[in-house]
C-alpha cells in the first residue's frame, strides 16, 4: 500500500486514522500552507508524536522521516528517468540499465546529503501532541539533482563502447535531457490547490 505522504492533506480535507480524531474539530490550517508552490513529487510531510523526550526529539524524529522519504522519492524518478531514456535510445541490456540506475542514485544521493537546502515548515496539533514537518526540495537542489542525473550517466555512457556508440547515434543527450525535464523540470504545483482536488 502507497504510503501517505501529506498528512496535510489529511488535515485540511479528511480525517485520517492516527492523525485526526473523528470526534475533534479539524486543527487550523497553517497559515503558510496555501502561499507555497513546490515542484512536482519532491515534497514530504512526516509526523511524530511529541511524547516525555520532548518537542526537540520528536521534531527531529519527523525531519528524520521525512528526509528518508524524499530520497526514496527521488529514486523513484531517477529510475522512471533511466527506464525511458534507455528504452527510447534502445538500451536493452537489463544489466546496463541496472548499473546506470545505481551509479546515477549514488551521486544524486551523495548530493542531497552534501547539501541541504530543503524548504522546511513545521505545524504542530496541540490537542493531538503531533509534530508535523514538512519539507521540499527548492529549485537549487531540483537544479542539481537534474545536472547530477546527466553528467553520471554520460559519464558511464562513455565508460562503455557499445553503449557510448549507440548514445550519439540515438541522439542521447536529447534524449536524456527530456526525460530528466520530465521528473525534474519547472512543473509546480501549489499545495492548497492539491488539498481541494484530492
Amino acid at each position: 500500500m502507497r504510503k501517505i505522504l501529506f498528512c496535510f492533506l489529511a488535515i485540511a480535507v479528511v480525517t485520517f486514522a492516527g492523525c485526526q480524531s473523528a470526534q475533534k474539530p479539524m486543527p487550523v490550517l497553517p497559515p503558510y500552507y496555501n502561499t507555497i508552490s513546490v515542484h512536482e513529487g519532491l515534497y514530504c510531510t512526516e509526523s511524530a508524536k511529541v511524547g516525555v523526550a520532548g518537542m526537540h526529539f520528536a521534531k527531529n524524529e519527523a525531519a528524520s522521516k521525512a528526509r528518508d522519504e524524499m530520497r526514496r522519492l527521488t529514486n523513484v524518478k531517477i529510475k522512471r528517468v533511466i527506464k525511458h531514456f534507455t528504452k527510447t535510445i534502445g538500451v536493452g541490456d537489463e544489466q546496463a540499465v541496472n548499473h546506470l540506475f545505481a551509479t546515477a542514485s549514488v551521486q544524486v544521493m551523495e548530493s542531497i546529503i552534501s547539501m541541504p537546502v530543503y524548504s522546511k515548515n513545521e505545524y504542530y496539533d496541540q490537542d493531538n501532541k503531533i509534530i508535523y514537518v514538512f519539507i521540499a526540495f527548492d529549485d537549487e537542489m531540483v537544479a542539481q539533482v537534474a545536472e547530477s542525473i546527466k553528467t553520471t550517466v554520460l559519464k558511464t555512457m562513455k565508460e562503455d563502447a557499445a553503449l557510448w556508440e549507440r548514445f550519439q547515434v540515438k541522439n542521447g543527450m536529447s534524449e536524456l535531457e527530456k526525460e530528466v525535464a520530465k521528473e525534474f523540470g519547472d512543473k509546480m504545483v501549489t499545495l492548497f490547490d492539491m488539498s481541494m482536488t484530492s
